[in-house]
């Protein structure tokens, strides 16, 4: 039996408190003056007594409201458990105040009001899109609140109302294969393949890879089988997935002629299971699955299916992503139970069907909590695997989204990044052209240049999706180039990239370089010829430019490892296990000069199998003095820089660097370095040792580099010369070396 507030709490009450908090908004009236913004507010329980009296009497709204508050605050109600700090899921929400008497005097918050309220996105459009509710726990609602939370506000995906609403949120399905599910998976794809033209391009034909799964009937009895394709074309899905360790289910040689004939579906894990659901109910025939495709213990078939990773995922139909399972037991097509409950549109409409049905519910996990929490976000591999795919369906634990690149949507349509903005008259449009995709794509990259999106995304690196847009294939409504300016940006991208990829982990370290042969395949593809080769790991370009040196160990040593065995030089990020920073360059005023000059680069074997590589570089060489490594404190006293050198064994703390030199003994290279006007800003170098038996010869064991320190501000009566710097070092000279 609902109370008399729920039964008030109507669709027409809350758009009457969004006009009028636009217009105090508009107005900029004083929250605290006279009250006045209590007509944005609707007036829920008198007291959180009353909410908990109401809740007994068995108020499914009251009971829901409770809940929320015991979660969000359970310290005020004697539960167990931590508060939180935010009404959201994400790191990135904004902190809440809590008034300092609130946990002193539990009796004054019994005593306090419940208000309800409408969030809004307001645009440019006199029209607002409403999103949520929240539910304040205050003394009034002019007051700061003690408690804040929020509830999905929605109508139903098939409403037969539901041009009539300004409500922008949708019901999620509680089978992710129910029709509603089902229908809602086609939409997204029919969609993109109609409206979204270059962007999303695929022919809906293509060549097969080397093997897919084709996934049988149900209704006639037929068993999935591994089909080998010699040269068929045709459709197909791809599975991004987190093995978890289990091997039972893999193709090998021993099973490989059987499965040709049939495999048992029983017998394989769960989340391949669904997968091949999820591919019957969308109507293709295919598959591609790696641990099926792909025969495991033959290492030739292995090596020659992971260079083809780009043409894999690149050609999909759509990628099935499984982001909420951490193990390939684990499933992903989990029912949804999130309590929802239905309210009113106006008192006037109770027994009538002329308006939408209107529910309000708890939060289903949005797209930047999905894309920063999910398991795949750990994964070495599963990042080529977005990164290449044009679409794909990820299915989180509350809700289905939707990936392409035009567009990101989700099932309870809380778009992420809106890809087109809402339509006046309150119909939301799916439809997309290049305007559609321009808009977007600005949006994107406007937000990515003040790190906005990176915060929204944190499984993608920096901008997101930035590099998709600029298109990884040249698939783009412009028309692609390889310009120094696209150079210099796509070199950037991969360098975000790398630093992403670094933090992830690999089953097998051996796969540090085949996890992303994809995407040096897609890119090598594009820009060969133009100094794009790629050269283990780093690009042909990215290493004359020598950029690609200046990457540096983000971790402690006990959180890197250097291979035990060889699969890239020494001067590669990809000898190494562990988080590296790539140092994207950035100009801080002043002229950038290079020291180093790199005269050749020889590099033998594939993207997946680096064989042995080196590079002839010539600069200015020299030991590091003890002289660079004064504190902060004697750099102030007597303008001398101080060096901070970080091995690639892992970071080394401020007072052992000194030791680290004496045992050590690093010879150097200095690659770069920023000046103006005569003074010296920062010089990178990178740290080496000779190989024995090969005059000559040197690995990378580090980098280094003395701060900036403009004399103009930061050190004013101790300006110092290049000279004076170059005395800094022992037996300074101009050579040329070999790195290995």
């Amino acid at each position: 039996m609902r109370c008399k507030y729920c039964n008030g709490l109507t669709v027409t009450e809350l758009s009457k408190r969004k006009r009028r908090r636009k217009r105090l908004s508009q107005a900029d009236t004083q929250l605290d003056n006279g009250g006045l913004m209590t007509d944005g507010f609707y007036k829920h329980q008198p007291s959180l007594r009353g909410l908990m009296h109401s809740a007994d009497k068995g108020c499914d709204i009251c009971q829901t409201f409770l809940r929320g508050f015991q979660i969000k605050r359970p310290s005020l109600f004697g539960l167990p458990g931590e508060d939180e700090i935010s009404s959201g899921e994400s790191d990135d929400s904004a902190e809440e105040e809590w008034p300092d008497d609130v946990r002193s005097d539990n009796s004054r918050v019994l005593s306090e009001g419940i208000f309800v309220t409408p969030f809004y996105d307001s645009g440019d459009d006199s029209d607002d899109w409403v999103n949520m509710i929240g539910v304040t726990l205050a003394p009034s609602a002019d007051r700061e609140p003690t408690v804040l939370i929020s509830f999905d506000l929605f109508v139903s995906h098939d409403d037969p109302h539901l041009d009539r609403t300004f409500i922008l949120g949708r019901s999620i399905a509680r089978n992710p294969l129910s029709n509603e599910g089902i229908n809602l998976m086609k939409g997204y794809i029919s969609d993109c393949m109609r409206h979204h033209g270059q962007a999303c391009l695929l022919a809906p034909s293509t060549l097969l890879p080397t093997r897919v799964i084709d996934v049988g009937d149900v209704n006639t009895g037929t068993a999935p089988f591994l089909f080998e394709s010699r040269n068929t074309f045709g459709s197909y899905v791809a599975l991004s997935y987190c093995w978890g360790g289990i091997t039972h289910h893999q193709t090998i040689k021993a099973n490989f002629r059987q499965r040709t004939k049939k495999i048992d579906f029983d017998i394989l894990p769960r989340t391949i299971r669904d997968a091949i659901k999820v591919t019957r109910a969308l109507g293709f025939q295919y598959i591609w699955i790696d641990s099926l495709c792909i025969i495991q213990d033959d290492a030739s078939d292995w090596k020659n299916e992971a260079e083809k990773m780009a043409s894999v995922y690149g050609n999909s139909q759509v990628t099935i992503r499984a982001s909420s399972a951490a193990t390939s037991n684990e499933g992903f097509l989990l029912n949804r139970n999130k309590r929802s409950h239905y309210i009113n549109w106006s008192h006037r409409s109770l027994g009538m069907r002329k308006t939408p049905q209107a529910f309000i519910g708890e939060h289903a996990q949005d797209w930047a909590s999905m894309t920063k929490t999910s398991p795949l976000t750990t994964r070495g591999w599963t990042l080529q695997e977005r990164m290449l795919s044009t679409r794909s369906l990820f299915f989180g634990k509350d809700q289905i989204y939707w990936e392409c690149n035009a567009c990101i949507r989700c099932e309870n349509n809380m778009l992420a990044v809106p890809d087109i903005k809402p339509q006046r008259n309150h119909k939301i449009s799916s439809k997309h052209n290049n305007n559609d995709y321009k808009r977007y794509r600005e949006y994107i990259e406007s937000i990515s240049a003040n790190g906005a999106y990176s915060r929204m995304d944190k499984a993608m690196p920096r901008s997101g999706l930035v590099h998709q847009l600029r298109g990884l294939k040249g698939q783009s409504p412009d028309k692609s180039s390889s310009q120094p300016s696209e150079w210099k940006s796509m070199l950037e991208e991969w360098s975000a990239i790398v630093a992403n990829y670094s933090d992830r982990r690999l089953t097998n370290p051996g796969d540090k370089l085949p996890a992303v042969a994809g995407l040096m395949a897609a890119l090598d593809t594009r820009y060969e010829g133009n100094g794009g080769q790629y050269v283990a790991g780093l690009w042909q370009k990215h290493i004359n430019d020598l950029w690609g040196l200046l990457w540096k160990v983000d971790a402690p040593s006990g959180d890197i490892k250097i291979a035990a065995t060889y699969r890239s030089p020494s001067w590669s990020w990809a000898k190494l296990d562990g988080k590296i920073n790539t140092q994207i360059e950035k100009q801080h005023g002043g002229s950038s000069s290079y020291q180093a000059r790199v005269l050749s680069v020889r590099v033998e074997g594939s993207f997946v199998d680096v064989k042995r590589a080196h590079i002839i570089i010539q600069g200015d060489c020299g030991y590091l003095s003890r002289k660079l490594f004064f504190s902060m404190e004697h750099a102030e006293q007597d303008g001398q820089p101080f060096a901070r050198i970080t091995a690639d064994s892992g970071q080394i703390s401020r007072d052992e660097q000194l030791a680290y030199v004496a045992v050590h003994q690093p010879y150097c290279i200095r690659i770069k370095q920023w000046e103006g006007d005569g003074l010296f800003y920062k010089c990178q170098f990178l740290l080496l040792t000779a190989v024995p038996n090969r005059p000559n010869a040197f690995y990378r064991i580090g980098i280094g580099e003395a701060p900036i320190r403009s004399a103009h501000w930061v050190f004013p009566d101790h300006n110092y010369s290049l000279r004076s710097w170059d005395k800094l070092w022992h037996k300074l000279e101009r050579r040329t070396i070999t790195l290995l």
